[in-house]
């Protein structure tokens, strides 16, 4: 009897001691759970609960009951979008398990307040990539041999014995620059503002100056062959103040903004030259995510809107400065140059794969030697022109812990049987970080390129050739399931992308997770340029990706706040496009879908609402018309007429008047005629009654502002 009631007691023991170490799991420091960024734009308070077997039936933050969803097939690992600081965390498990954590600390590191507007992320992304013919024509299957267009699932199957290290939560508690390093645009009295008139002030207190003042006869511009050209003046005695206009809207030799040569001529003396710039305003920088998530030690990409770069022309990138360094760039030989020739007596490039940036179009990649100033936190560049005021841009980098469980895992097993099969498709379908050339006008393509323009001459194929030789370090993404690489014929395609499917397997690798599926996903995602977002099924408002990207990093960096995609898409200044595309593929399992046609990207979307919300970015032309006068003059108290050029031109909300950059009046609808089937509209009477250098700025309803300059006369 003893000996039983002893076994007995063992077994009591042990079963207790077995009890303890269960409960032990469940303490509030075992679960896993971290805030992850995907794509740099949407940020997730991410819990892994893989450990216990169960799924998550509930989840708790402060005690409230949230909603939350799956990253996995099994519901394990879920996901919250940002929505603010939290201190305690609470999920309930299928099987009745109840585990607790304070988080307090993770959301210390993500210091950010939450904006006010529920937090959604976006429903679908598209964007362009190259991709081999065959690839594109290749449809997924379903296992009764149907094709797949829509994907039915955004989560993936996981598993999670196959777990590597995973990252560090994204902490954003580095140490930051206060200022920006770089130089900082000084006022000169040789830069002018671009379509506005040069002013030249003269102390006529000053012997010498009030001389040249009163001896000047003409000023003239002078080309690069020497050849001079006259520009339309006036001289104006402001008291002790001379002042010396050079007409801009009279003088069509300077009427391009970068630099000029001027030539002052005087009766008596000497003939003085000068070099004066006329500046737009700046371009805006734009990040774009052309290359995934911002990574240090990766070349990084940017759009500069606003910024038009001519080849014929000489108003370029005077120098670009990253963190206080400038960035060195090399002449490139030109077509007749020998190079072994020019190198042994200066320090040129042979092509402009060489440089640390290049500029094609609106878009500038830093490259090569460029990207060693780049570094984990906050980073700033400043870009100098001649023809535009200074570019800044303050973003951050992760650090470059992404992707790295890829490196050498970049051949999916084939599942293909037959050789022939096989041989066809070794050939491995590869999206290349694309340049984009955009707003290309009519004119340069005619008569640079040809009639025909970009096919004709090969245009693309040279940018695709600068695009792979210059991918500053990024690894070239594949998708597929062919193992081998190769070259052949390539299509541009339009690939959508159910932005969960991304954000879980984004979630999934800095877990450490190994999913093979995921990686493919990853691959085309970072090997296709993002142009588009859309959400909740409307195919008409289309957001513009870029702008929602420098909107989240924006926000962050200077006022520490997260704005979800539903912050921006509600936003009265959320930027639209009317770009819509004939032909797209969603991207499944390392395979494309069936090709859907027009903008029907959703499942259950109305073919009929693929027209576009009217974008905001269109321009209107608006001018001055000078009737009776010339110098976009005319008197006061008369009525200021224009042209407005553009063709379908959106209503007209409200005109500013502005003298003298102080603000004047704003003009509404009992202020002005339109006569819009003329193109013609007029400030009414009486309404203009000083002198002086005016601005009009036009208000469109669906449209960017139009800015007009023009003179009033006594």
């Amino acid at each position: 009897m003893k000996k039983v009631i002893s076994i007995l007691v063992m077994i009591a023991i042990l079963v207790a001691s077995s009890f303890s170490i269960d409960v032990s799991a469940y303490n509030r420091d075992i679960l896993d759970a971290k805030i992850i960024t995907v794509a740099d734009t949407v940020s997730y308070l991410v819990v892994d609960a893989s450990r216990y077997n169960s799924k998550i039936s509930s989840m708790f933050l402060d005690g409230k009951r949230v909603d939350y969803t799956f990253v996995d097939s099994l519901g394990r690992i879920a996901k919250k979008e940002y929505d603010g600081a939290h201190s305690s965390l609470k999920i309930i498990l299928q099987n009745g398990k109840i585990v607790e954590r304070d988080v307090s600390e993770i959301y210390k590191s993500f210091p950010y307040q939450a904006s006010n507007i529920k937090a959604v992320s976006p429903d679908v992304v598209i964007g362009q990539a190259t991709m081999a013919v065959w690839d594109y024509h290749s449809v997924a299957k379903d296992k009764n041999g149907n094709e797949l267009v829509y994907p039915d699932k955004t989560t993936f199957d996981v598993d999670y014995n196959k777990k590597q290290e995973s990252i560090l939560q994204d902490s954003y508690l580095e140490e930051e620059i206060l200022e920006n390093p770089n130089p900082i645009e000084i006022p000169s009295s040789k830069v002018f503002d671009y379509k506005k008139n040069a002013v030249f002030e003269y102390d006529l207190k000053n012997d010498i100056q009030k001389s040249k003042f009163d001896k000047l006869k003409k000023i003239v511009k002078i080309y690069n062959n020497k050849q001079e050209a006259n520009l339309k003046i006036t001289k104006i005695r402001n008291g002790n103040k001379g002042l010396v206009k050079i007409l801009y809207n009279a003088s069509r030799p300077i009427q391009s903004n970068g630099k000029h040569i001027i030539k002052y001529y005087y009766d008596g003396i000497g003939a003085e030259v000068d070099t004066i710039f006329y500046k737009d305003k700046s371009p805006e920088i734009l990040l774009t995510a052309d290359s995934g998530e911002y990574v240090t030690g990766k070349s990084i990409i940017f759009n500069l809107k606003g910024f038009s770069y001519l080849f014929q022309q000489d108003t370029g990138v005077q120098a670009i400065y990253l963190n206080g360094y400038r960035l060195t760039r090399k002449r490139v030989v030109n077509p007749d140059e020998n190079y072994s020739e020019v190198v042994k007596h200066e320090d040129v490039a042979e092509n402009e794969s060489e440089n640390s940036w290049h500029i094609v179009g609106e878009t500038l990649r830093i490259k090569n030697d460029g990207i060693k100033y780049l570094k984990k936190g906050i980073n700033y560049i400043t870009i100098q022109y001649d023809g535009f005021h200074d570019s800044n841009l303050k973003f951050r980098l992760n650090s470059n812990n992404g992707r790295s469980s890829l490196k050498n895992d970049m051949k999916p097993h084939s599942t293909y049987e037959s050789p022939k099969i096989v041989a066809l498709n070794s050939r491995k379908m590869r999206l290349s970080n694309i340049v984009k050339i955009n707003k290309v006008p009519n004119f340069i393509t005619k008569n640079i390129f040809g009639v025909n323009g970009l096919k004709r001459n090969g245009f693309i194929k040279k940018v695709d050739t600068v695009s792979a030789a210059t991918s500053g370090g990024s690894s070239v993404p594949s998708v597929g399931d062919e193992s081998s690489s190769g070259g052949g014929v390539n299509i541009g395609s339009k690939l959508a992308f159910k932005f969960d499917a991304v954000a879980n397997a984004a979630i999934l690798e800095k877990l450490g997770y190994d999913v093979e599926s995921a990686k493919k996903m990853l691959d085309a995602w970072e090997g296709t340029s993002k142009e588009i977002a859309l959400m909740n099924g409307n195919t008409r408002k289309r957001v513009v990706w870029d702008r929602y990207l420098t909107y989240v990093q924006n926000n962050k960096v200077n006022n520490k706040i997260y704005k979800s995609f539903s912050d921006y898409y509600n936003d009265s200044n959320v930027k639209l496009t009317q770009n819509g595309y004939y032909v797209v593929k969603y991207f499944f399992d390392g395979k494309l879908g069936a090709p859907i046609y027009a903008m029907k990207i959703f499942q259950n979307s109305n073919e009929g609402n693929s027209e576009p919300i009217p974008s905001n970015n269109k321009k209107i032309d608006v001018r001055f018309r000078s009737e009776g006068y010339s110098d976009m003059q005319m008197n006061v108290n008369e009525e200021a007429k224009f042209d407005i050029l553009t063709f379908n031109t959106p209503d007209i909300v409200s005109v500013d008047i502005i003298k003298d950059d102080k603000y004047v009046l704003s003009v509404d609808k009992n202020g002005y005629k339109y006569y819009k089937s003329l193109g013609m509209l007029s400030i009414n009477q009486g309404m203009i009654k000083e002198s002086g250098d005016y601005t009009a700025v036009f208000h469109f309803d669906g449209a960017s502002d139009a800015i007009v300059y023009f003179t009033v006369a006594d």
